[in-house]
């Protein structure tokens, strides 16, 4: 599932909001529920220090 994730993210340049909406459509499940999911595991990677937050271009 993490990998599906990070996969996600990469496709979509990190916009959380595009890559959950992928995740959803290849989960069959609420793009809510692909965004909840999201934030709790890039919000985990993130204190993991493997991410960080950056202001978009």
């Amino acid at each position: 599932m993490g990998t599906m994730m990070w996969i996600a993210l990469r496709q979509h340049d990190g916009d959380v909001g595009a890559a959950a909406e992928t995740l959803a459509a290849l989960w069959d499940t609420d793009p809510a529920n692909a965004r909840a999911d999201l934030d709790i595991w890039v919000d985990e990677v993130r204190d993991a220090g493997l991410v960080r937050n950056e202001p978009t271009p």
